[in-house]
């Protein structure tokens, strides 16, 4: 049985972000699609410039770490109408995660601040913040019903800074799916 009591925060630091230099992976991508897809099959926008970046990084709160920055100068997510390329899920504008993320401070202000309103848990036990609400989750996908894949920047000791979670309205147990965002891309 899954035990969803609000835990305390334990005591300690979470492990140091992992900043790879995802440049082989978004090539390998690229060489991907070229090999397999017509080019109006990619759906991706354009490049963010450093000014979206930077007014993102503004807008969350967080300073991005260079491999964010990395993936969003390759392209600023993918085109609104196009299924995902993201275990079927689009990688989120910098406009979309925005919103995304203004969407989610908008419910944790109707929970009057209280980020565990709704009761969770977490996998694995301490590594991720189990609150139904934390506005350092930076969203990279979303699958158009309050769900996420995305970057955590409030890990709790066993995690690590930047790691790629599970998290959303219909995501119980956040989870963690990789220790980071090249480890992550490695795997699409």
């Amino acid at each position: 049985m899954i035990d969803f009591s609000l835990p305390e925060r334990p005591r300690g630091e979470p492990k140091p972000l992992l900043d790879e230099d995802i440049g082989p992976v978004l090539a390998r991508l690229d060489a991907w699609y070229a090999k397999h897809l017509r080019r109006d099959e990619y759906g991706l926008n354009p490049p963010a410039t450093d000014a979206d970046l930077d007014a993102f990084e503004n807008k969350v709160g967080v300073k991005l770490p260079q491999c964010y920055r990395q993936l969003y100068r390759w392209h600023d997510g993918e085109i609104d109408d196009r299924i995902g390329h993201i275990y079927g899920l689009p990688l989120l504008s910098l406009r979309q995660a925005g919103h995304e993320w203004e969407s989610w401070n908008e419910v944790l202000a109707d929970f009057d601040g209280d980020c565990s309103e709704i009761l969770g848990t977490s996998w694995p036990v301490g590594a991720v913040d189990p609150a139904y609400i934390n506005p350092r989750r930076i969203p990279l996908t979303h699958d158009f019903a309050g769900n996420h894949i995305g970057l955590d920047f409030d890990p709790w000791p066993e995690g690590r800074m930047g790691q790629v979670i599970f998290y959303g309205c219909d995501e119980d147990v956040k989870a963690v799916v990789a220790e980071s965002l090249g480890t992550f891309l490695e795997w699409i």
